[in-house]
């Protein structure tokens, strides 16, 4: 009996756990790697940097897809819907094609219920850099950015955006990426998108429900053994 209690909290407490949730963007992709000769990144459910992306694929062994802005007008923007409660971190896989050192010509928006909105302006040869290691930007500042893949001159960098604390008791509803660059100068290639979360205020009680189990079955079986 105390093993079924103690498992059966363990499932009620689950959902209470803190997570990191990959978002699909195979609805929206527009480029393959293959095309810029960058052909081993991990498709489907992978771990990059300690954390967990989605990056699609048209079909098992094929190579990663993504969206950029190259091609498109100024300002290009994708538009992202989620629906996370709690979301505290946002996580991406964004570089550049052309990258611009300094230009801050992209930015990500993070939208909430309750009219909440945090912009993050990312600034080239800082916060974002060229895919290649070439003529164009190679710097990243290591903490908010930090490399995560890499084949031969070819790389991925993940970017981790902390998101205000007012975002702790609202549902995350879109992510937005603005261009305003142009091809040939700076425009913005996002691989993958995951947002860290935490649990809502229902699983809580499920996980403090979960708890009371565990301790009235302790006290029944000590007063059985009494």
């Amino acid at each position: 009996m105390m093993r079924f209690l103690v498992a059966a909290s363990m499932l009620i407490a689950a959902p209470a756990t803190a997570a990191i949730t990959p978002i699909d963007l195979s609805g929206v992709t527009n480029g393959d790697w293959a095309g810029q000769s960058f052909n081993t990144i991990p498709t489907g459910n992978v771990t990059l940097g300690g954390t967990p992306f989605l990056i699609h694929t048209v079909e098992p062994g094929a190579s990663a897809r993504y969206w950029t802005a190259a091609g498109g007008g100024n300002p290009e923007t994708l538009t992202v819907p989620v629906s996370i409660f709690g979301a505290h971190t946002g996580y991406t896989l964004i570089n550049q094609f052309w990258g611009a050192a300094g230009q801050g010509l992209q930015s990500v928006t993070f939208n909430a219920t309750g009219g909440l909105s945090a912009t993050f302006v990312l600034v080239g040869n800082d916060d974002v850099r060229d895919y290649l290691n070439n003529v164009y930007t190679n710097n990243i500042n290591n903490t908010t950015t930090v490399q995560v893949f890499t084949e031969g001159a070819r790389r991925l960098d993940r970017q981790t955006f902390a998101l205000p604390g007012s975002f702790a008791s609202q549902t995350l509803t879109s992510v937005v990426f603005t261009d305003t660059g142009s091809d040939g100068v700076s425009r913005l290639t996002l691989t993958a998108l995951s947002i860290g979360s935490v649990p809502e205020p229902s699983s809580w009680a499920m996980l403090i429900a979960g708890f009371g189990l565990v301790g009235a079955a302790m006290r029944r079986r000590a007063a059985a053994t009494a």
